[in-house]
């Protein structure tokens, strides 16, 4: 028997190779909305894997002006239209979701639900999962502990028996302070991996290294 029980896996970054996408669709969408312009690497920088909700809020505290009526849905039909063709998965991310089966495996993340399935479902990984959890199941997104334990208490796993796949900090925050084996991913991202280090865990950059380390 190994370690682990639950491979937990992060979305953005990680599985999928979304996040220039995304940033690049909410800076077209914020603009259309709100009158703010910032490019997709401001907005990156700016608000990383913190949840939409988050972000939108500071924007309009920030610059003054109102909650922008049907938002979420024009983000969301901008995101289709371009995810349809430039979405891809992360490099070795189908493989590692196929070599873990004997385990359970999980996504995690900050984003809503429609989102997280229609990326999967797209780049067809959604299949090779036994749950999703997102940002509605628990009080409190990441940097909170809250949807971890949330998702090893649904898959009826204790966090110790967890292992979680992060590429940002606020993730790597998350699945530390959750009591859970935590490997950061740098795989889309090298020029992350030092940044991601300095939360004392071990970095990867190829995903499929990932597969020893859960069935250890």
């Amino acid at each position: 028997m190994g370690k682990f029980d639950l491979a937990i896996f992060d979305l953005d970054g990680t599985l999928i190779d979304s996040e220039p996408l995304c940033a690049s669709t909410l800076s077209k969408v914020l603009d259309q909305t709100m009158g703010v312009r910032l490019s997709g690497e401001e907005v990156g920088e700016l608000y990383g894997a913190r949840d939409i909700e988050f972000m939108v809020n500071d924007l309009c505290a920030t610059y003054g002006v109102a909650y922008p009526e049907n938002f979420r849905e024009q983000l969301a039909d901008a995101y289709r239209e371009i995810a349809h063709e430039q979405l891809k998965p992360t490099r070795g991310a189908k493989e590692t979701l196929l070599a873990l089966s004997s385990i359970q495996r999980c996504v995690v993340s900050n984003s809503e639900a429609e989102y997280i399935n229609f990326s999967l479902e797209t780049v067809g990984l959604l299949h090779h999962l036994d749950a999703i959890f997102n940002v509605l199941n628990a009080s409190n997104p990441k940097p909170a502990p809250d949807l971890f334990l949330h998702a090893a208490q649904s898959m009826n796993v204790e966090p110790a028996r967890c292992i979680v796949l992060e590429d940002r900090g606020i993730g790597i925050e998350a699945a530390l302070a959750a009591g859970m084996t935590t490997i950061g991913f740098a795989g889309n991202f090298p020029e992350r991996g030092a940044s991601i280090a300095e939360y004392g865990v071990l970095v990867i950059e190829d995903m499929t290294h990932f597969i020893d380390l859960a069935l250890a």
